[in-house]
């Protein structure tokens, strides 16, 4: 009797020591996801896409981050303080690693600040810091040109990962390549064209990843993305089209997802082209648009037709901001009135994703109606921001922006302060009478009430010059395997992927 009991618990002993083992060895020790395109550059300061954000997530942290909510909750400061109307002062985790090994520290934060301060890239996220005081090892304090309602969420931007001092400094470039920084997954390589791979760190201050390895396939064709889902050589697909979601949603070994984003699609016109800086031009341009349709038929209904840049998600949008009118018979009067009655031809760039060239197509179409021949060019995504960088490189485009702080300062800023021409967004290269003003004080007031108000004027002044043509409200959308766990859409499209896991 004796001896069966000791036989039970020995079983019963080994049962509970593998059990663990088991359950962890039901996981993929690699998790593929189909990005859209590739990187243009691993260096947070340098890389504007949002594939290319994908990748920071992974390897870099910020001060700040952002919860599903869009609230801004610590990460590697792990208490932050106001101390005045232009001070704040971050308490940083201590212990924390590169991915060399090498310690996390003040003098970081200060150098990967400083650096974006400086870098014409991402300056307009972050320009609004004076000041970088190393107090302790442990502790930075910021200050600010003038007070800025939104300096938290700003250091919740993806391109203001901390960075190593001592890795960078030798070489300015080292990050472009061979990126490092203190987040959840270290660089492994990069085919350029095809895939990156990633391997989980063991050291992360938020605890290893389940995942060991991150492979991040190239893939811009939508329905080729999908196939990858059904054949199993990818287990989640972002930006899934429209007519490939139904599909996926039918599949019993698939799921389908979207949520409403920060992201709209906008129309913009080159102010410096002679044509386009006449305003009747514009207007005209305006008027001839109808996104009805490629919200009905391009979006199937996922999403809304947009009258103002800001996303309803975000703060400063405001539902009071005149419709658009859809009047082809006056677009023809006011090209008329302009000078024009026989039209022109233009360039209308875009980038290579499916959904904005069918977009484009749909603009083309609309446009040539009131005499109006375009041109449709469609490049790369990185030389199509190169392109759009620049007063000479377009007349017209069709792109998107996402209001990533989900403050409304990000995008209006941005896009229109006369500080801001080329890369750091002001890419329709205007300087509107009264603007600048505006937009400084929308920044540096505490009071959301008074905010709201300016960002009204704002759009007062952006309907009465016809700037822009914003198009339609998106949502953002990802195809994966049912096996999938722990993967979150983000309204912001930066998504976290240190906790997803695949079941074998």
């Amino acid at each position: 009797m004796r001896k069966r009991t000791a036989l039970f618990l020995s079983i019963a002993l080994l049962f509970t020591l593998f059990t663990p083992l088991t359950a962890y060895s039901s996981l993929k020790d690699t998790f593929v996801f189909a990005a859209t395109a590739d990187v243009d550059s691993f260096d947070p300061h340098w890389g504007k896409t949002t594939t290319s954000i994908q990748q920071h997530l992974n390897i870099y942290d910020t001060l700040l981050t952002v919860d599903k909510d869009m609230n801004v909750v610590p990460m590697l400061a792990e208490k932050y303080e106001r101390i005045s109307d232009v001070e704040y002062m971050f308490y940083l985790r201590k212990g924390v690693k590169f991915h060399n090994g090498s310690e996390f520290t003040a003098e970081d934060v200060k150098f990967s600040i400083d650096r974006a301060v400086a870098n014409p890239s991402c300056a307009f996220i972050i320009d609004f810091v004076a000041k970088v005081d190393v107090v302790d090892k442990y502790t930075v304090k910021i200050t600010t040109v003038a007070p800025f309602a939104p300096a938290f969420l700003n250091l919740t931007h993806p391109a203001l990962g901390i960075m190593s001092k001592a890795y960078v400094e030798p070489n300015d470039n080292i990050l472009r390549t061979a990126p490092m920084g203190t987040g959840p997954y270290k660089f492994v390589s990069w085919r350029q064209g095809d895939r990156t791979v990633l391997e989980a760190f063991e050291d992360y201050w938020g605890g290893k990843p389940k995942t060991q390895h991150l492979i991040a396939r190239v893939i811009p064709e939508s329905v080729q993305r999908t196939i990858a889902l059904e054949t199993g050589e990818a287990d989640l697909a972002y930006d899934i089209l429209p007519h490939d979601a139904d599909r996926i949603s039918r599949n019993p070994d698939l799921k389908y997802i979207d949520e409403i984003s920060l992201l709209t699609f906008y129309f913009a016109m080159n102010h410096t082209n002679p044509i386009l800086s006449n305003q009747l031009v514009r207007e005209a341009v305006r008027q001839a648009i109808n996104p009805q349709p490629i919200v009905d038929i391009i979006l199937s209904g996922r999403g809304a037709v947009a009258d103002c840049i800001i996303p309803p998600k975000a703060f400063g949008f405001r539902n009071d901001v005149p419709k658009i009118p859809h009047n082809p018979e006056n677009a023809k009067k006011l090209l008329a009135e302009a000078g024009y009655p026989d039209g022109f031809k233009v360039r209308l760039c875009t980038n290579e994703a499916q959904i904005r060239i069918e977009i484009c197509q749909v603009l083309q179409s609309q446009l040539k109606e009131i005499g109006i021949d375009v041109d449709f060019q469609v490049f790369e995504f990185g030389a199509f921001i190169e392109r759009i960088d620049t007063a000479a490189g377009w007349d017209m485009l069709l792109s998107g922006w996402t209001t990533s702080t989900a403050d409304a300062d990000y995008t209006y800023f941005a896009h229109f302060h006369s500080s801001k021409f080329g890369p750091q967004g002001n890419r329709v290269f205007v300087a509107l009478p009264g603007m600048d003003p505006l937009l400084e004080a929308g920044r540096a007031s505490d009071n959301p009430d008074e905010r709201m108000r300016i960002y009204g004027e704002v759009e007062k002044i952006l309907t009465a010059e016809s700037v822009h043509r914003p198009i339609a409200y998106a949502t953002f959308s990802a195809g994966m395997s049912a096996k999938v766990q722990g993967f979150e859409l983000l309204p912001n499209g930066y998504h976290k992927l240190s906790k997803v896991t695949v079941e074998k």
